[in-house]
């Protein structure tokens, strides 16, 4: 005999809203649970889609098959927090009643969207969408209305773009007439809507949540180097405009206002990968620190030899510039740099060496042994 499970699917949990805890398996818990249901949200679709559940699950009793009916929820959050939800149950449900066969009942095509995340449970015979009937007059249309107005309101999955959005615009708005920036309304609002439709179309909100949950140090890291470099390149943009130009001025002025920004850049994915490394307990650590101190050593020449070309006229020669230089003590800097480097360099390389050879040791002893 076949045995099909009937399950109603209401995916942004409007049930657990109302306080009935889900998944709900059997007809009598079925109707119980709607008829309650009905009491507190009696304009609701679900209650319609859940008396279909069973409606259709009466209809496909018979000697050869054996039915059962089911109601599952996902989440008020949406999204995948309420395809997980949605999966959950059902693998709930369909421990108490093995299944050969699904038929999903849904209210709308928003619920519909879980069938491919649930069909691997069990095969999916059959997917329903039950539609209320409306009467056509004004009142039954001003009732439709005025209840997808209170959803889009209320549940945070709608809020957010019917609210939200909307909300961030007129925030813009007027913050924009208090400053006396009437006139740049339109770029920065369509900026705006431009931002958020990149974000939401290429799915990057997802990829950084994601991101954010198995690495957050390294989305922190990348943050804090991504702003540091715009402000590297906004200071050498400002800096070359000032000066008019490319030359020894402006260099010097880049050197010293937009070359520590940029180290810093550099710094913060080094200090991020050596964070990950030494959770991992990896010995490689030291190449890492050995880059970030050659980096700290060349920024602090650089700087120097920019102070050094601030202190010139402008029409300077080569010549004056390079004796100027060799006469402070940028030379001796640089080779304290350079040695302080090389002797870290080594030391790293004599304890990645010993470290290796005593795990060598450690696994030659059971062996033996």
């Amino acid at each position: 005999m076949r045995r099909i499970l009937v399950i109603s699917v209401d995916v942004d949990d409007d049930f657990g809203r109302v306080g009935i805890k889900t998944p709900i398996l059997g007809r009598d818990n079925v109707i119980q649970a709607a008829v309650e249901f009905g009491i507190r949200k009696p304009e609701d679709s679900d209650l319609n889609a859940a008396f279909a559940a069973v409606q259709i699950a009466d209809s496909l009793k018979s000697k050869t098959m054996d039915t059962e009916v089911a109601i599952v929820t996902g989440s008020p959050k949406g999204g995948v927090e309420a395809d997980m939800e949605v999966r959950r149950q059902v693998q709930e449900v369909l421990k108490q009643y093995p299944a050969d066969g699904i038929v999903i009942v849904t209210d709308g095509p928003e619920d519909e969207k879980i069938i491919p995340i649930i069909q691997d449970l069990a095969p999916i015979i059959s997917t329903r969408r039950v539609i209320v009937e409306q009467s056509k007059n004004l009142e039954q249309t001003y009732m439709l209305f005025s209840k997808m107005i209170r959803k889009a309101i209320e549940e945070e999955r709608f809020s957010k773009y019917t609210l939200g959005i909307p909300g961030l615009m007129i925030l813009v708005f007027s913050l924009l007439s208090l400053s006396g920036l009437v006139a740049y309304t339109i770029p920065i609002l369509s900026t705006l809507l431009g931002l958020f439709m990149v974000i939401k179309g290429f799915g990057i909100d997802e990829a950084v949540s994601n991101w954010w949950k198995s690495n957050p140090i390294s989305l922190a890291a990348t943050l804090i180097s991504a702003t540091s470099f715009l402000i590297a390149l906004v200071l050498a943009y400002l800096t070359v405009n000032q000066y008019g130009g490319i030359n020894v001025r402006s260099v010097s002025a880049l050197i010293t206002n937009a070359l520590p920004y940029f180290s810093i850049s550099v710094a913060v994915l080094i200090i991020a990968k050596m964070v990950d490394k030494i959770k991992e307990k990896d010995v490689t650590l030291w190449r890492d620190a050995v880059v970030l101190a050659s980096l700290a050593a060349a920024t602090v020449v650089l700087v120097k030899v920019g102070s050094i070309l601030a202190s010139l006229p402008p029409n300077v020669s080569y010549g004056e510039m390079a004796r100027r230089i060799l006469e402070s003590d940028v030379p001796r800097t640089l080779v304290y740099a350079v040695l302080s480097v090389i002797g870290l360099a080594g030391a790293m390389v004599l304890m990645e060496r010993w470290v290796i050879e005593r795990e060598e040791d450690e696994q030659r002893r059971p062996e033996q042994a």
